[in-house]
């Protein structure tokens, strides 16, 4: 589609030329005074291939004619009409060459007073003195008065008409689709930028000044949001999704016209879908542990903006940056089967050693202390920063859960029911230690002071 402004000043040049009394055809010539003055309506049409910002004198490039109404000062009594095709052979009309537009010159012999005018430009020629086909453009009810031998000049902004309204996603909007069949949004969560445009009825988008005012909405703003970019952009406007929609939601954009072209507002509603599945998860990308075998195991956010997992095969401490970049560090003890790991208070990362029946500290840099725990074999499982200050551990062959301070001193407490192998273990909310108990099919809770409860999970 071609685009083009409309700053449509159909830069009327009224100029004062006394006892000019040219006229066009079509023209009813209005009751006069004395003498008369000649208006001259400069009308300038656009190359259609042209995109380039112009001065305020330039309509759509579809114009085929135009409609010019003088009225009375109320713009209650017709007083005469101009109605002539601006095309390549009018009258009035200049040749165009392949670096100038077309322009033409309307001449209307007035009387000094004050007057009102309407213009209208149609995208087919005058038949039977009569423009045809669609409205392009207009501005209605323009005052102005006429100064006997003076140089009379109006600007006009013809305000575009636009038949319809289409959407248009920027180049790097994760939407794909039309506005006929709808759009569809890969993933939840970036913003998308998109372009509202008035069109008119050839097809033409309709820019610049005397442009229609131009929103979009959301039918559904507690999943999907708009808003505008601002005056700089009128056109551009920003998408967000708030929350995962399984059913269609609706954006609605309106083109408001100029208030003078006496015409309504016009919308498309487009239907926006999200694609479900691997695009709510996001993109993966898998990063290769560089030990072969090492089974990784648990893994968590450390203090320096890194990601630090267990091998539980390779016996090692790994660190991977946000961009995949990976470290290892090795673990002191031989063979003691690194499982879970979090950060601790410290500063450092902690993490259990399920074979070595150890609890190890691991430091930014790569410092690895191990702490036995005083069980034998007790298979120390999950881990996790408690609230008051110390790392607590589950040991799953001890039954019994361990608490370990920043300095390395550890003191047990014994699960009250035999043989329930906690396992994973988290603070909860409550000041206190939450646990699952593999075994018994139990829920247990540990509070900082060592007092154990559990409760049966139903099922």
């Amino acid at each position: 589609m071609k685009l083009f402004g409309i700053v449509i000043a159909a830069a009327v040049l009224l100029a004062g030329c006394g006892g000019a009394h040219s006229v066009v055809p079509n023209m009813t010539p209005p009751r006069s005074a004395d003498a008369t003055q000649a208006a001259v309506f400069t009308i300038t049409v656009p190359k259609a291939a042209s995109t380039q910002a112009r001065r305020p004198a330039y309509i759509s490039p579809a114009t085929q004619s135009i409609a010019i109404g003088v009225y009375d000062s109320t713009h209650t009594t017709l007083l005469s009409t101009a109605n002539q095709n601006i095309t390549t052979g009018s009258p009035g009309c200049t040749t165009p060459t392949p670096i100038s537009s077309l322009t033409c010159a309307i001449t209307i012999p007035l009387s000094p007073g004050s007057y009102t005018f309407d213009f209208t430009t149609y995208d087919g020629p005058l038949s039977g003195g009569n423009p045809t086909g669609s409205k392009l453009s207009a501005d209605l009810d323009v005052p102005f008065t006429i100064l006997a031998d003076a140089a009379n000049n109006i600007g006009v902004t013809l305000g575009g008409i636009a038949s319809s309204v289409i959407l248009v996603p920027s180049a790097a909007a994760a939407l794909s689709g039309t506005n006929s069949t709808g759009y569809t949004l890969t993933g939840c969560g970036s913003t998308q930028i998109v372009s509202a445009f008035g069109v008119d009825a050839d097809g033409n988008y309709i820019l610049g000044s005397g442009a229609p005012t131009m929103s979009v909405s959301s039918d559904t703003p507690n999943a999907v949001t708009t808003a505008a970019l601002g005056s700089a952009s009128p056109n551009a406007f920003s998408v967000n999704c708030l929350t995962p929609f399984t059913s269609a939601v609706h954006l609605t954009a309106t083109a408001t016209p100029q208030s003078g072209t006496g015409t309504a507002a016009t919308n498309a509603v487009i239907p926006l879908t999200l694609q479900l599945g691997e695009s709510l998860a996001g993109t993966i990308a898998d990063y290769g542990v560089p030990t072969s075998g090492s089974s990784p195991y648990g893994i968590t956010a450390g203090p320096d903006g890194a990601l630090w997992f267990t091998e539980y095969s390779g016996n090692k401490i790994g660190r991977v940056t946000t961009s995949g970049a990976i470290t290892e560090y090795s673990v002191p003890a031989s063979g003691t089967g690194s499982f879970d790991i979090t950060a601790g208070p410290d500063g450092a990362l902690w993490f259990t050693e399920y074979s070595g029946n150890k609890i190890g500290r691991i430091t930014t840099s790569g410092a690895i202390t191990e702490y036995n725990v005083p069980t034998l074999n007790s298979g120390p499982y999950g881990i996790t920063a408690g609230p008051d200050g110390a790392l607590w551990f589950t040991e799953g062959q001890g039954n019994k859960i361990g608490r370990i301070t920043t300095a390395g001193a550890i003191t047990e407490y014994s699960v009250p029911t035999s043989g329930r192998f906690p396992q994973a273990i988290t603070a909860g909310s409550d000041g206190a230690l939450w646990l699952t108990e593999l075994i018994s099919n139990q829920i247990g809770r540990i509070t900082t002071a060592g007092t154990i409860t559990e409760s049966s999970v139903p099922s």
